[in-house]
């Protein structure tokens, strides 16, 4: 039934669109200009699962619709749970579809690093970036630092791969910059560090935390 969802046929035909757009950036204005589609697109994904979520909840608590209901489930009975619930499951595979978009962005962004990939991925999943409160502070950020500085920032919740930080800045010296915004008061700074210090080494090919030398890719 996930599959005849008319949101996942509609989800499907934008997912075409941007890998065919995804494989034409060349400028990093291109890439500041396709994020925001994405964002948008994962955005409607993630709220409308939110409101399944919520809906779950109260009829889990024997409660019914608010007066501001969302749109019902495309197919059965929305005063049922189990409605909502198949409805919930499609939308977090849109949501990891569409991540999966972003992950092609971010190995286009970092050069189709491996090491790179792997180093920012060993961190649990952050979940939703709908209803997260930050999520206004790492926005302006990207613009911020695109208007001031011309530097594109890649929005790491717009990925499955990239669990460590919220951003990571592309400066024009061809560097990379890990950027946590709002660090929650239990972020340890040392982790950051470290993170910092294995990509620098091996986007440019220094010496990994420990003293081991990056390993550059192979063409």
């Amino acid at each position: 039934m996930a599959l005849a969802h008319p949101a996942q046929r509609a989800v499907f035909d934008r997912i075409v669109e941007l890998i065919e757009r995804l494989r034409a950036l060349e400028q990093p204005a291109d890439f500041y200009e396709f994020q925001p589609v994405l964002f948008g697109l994962l955005y409607q994904v993630e709220e409308r699962r939110g409101q399944c979520s919520r809906m779950i909840k109260r009829l889990q608590r024997g409660r019914g619709a608010p007066q501001d209901a969302p749109l019902p489930p495309n197919s059965g009975d929305p005063s049922q749970k189990a409605s909502w619930e198949l409805e919930a499951y499609v939308y977090e595979r849109l949501a990891r579809q569409l991540r999966t978009v972003g992950d092609g962005f971010a190995w286009r962004c970092f050069g189709y690093n491996r090491q790179v990939i792997q180093t920012l991925s060993r961190n649990d999943f952050a979940g939703p970036m709908y209803g997260k409160v930050g999520l206004p502070y790492e926005l302006g950020t990207i613009q911020h630092l695109w208007e001031s500085d011309g530097h594109f920032a890649l929005h790491h919740d717009l990925t499955n791969c990239l669990r460590i930080a919220d951003l990571t800045e592309f400066a024009s010296d061809g560097g990379a910059l890990l950027r946590e915004i709002k660090r929650k008061p239990h972020t340890e700074r040392a982790q950051m560090n470290r993170a910092q210090t294995a990509i620098d080494a091996l986007m440019h090919g220094a010496d990994l935390p420990g003293g081991r030398r990056a390993e550059q890719p192979t063409n």
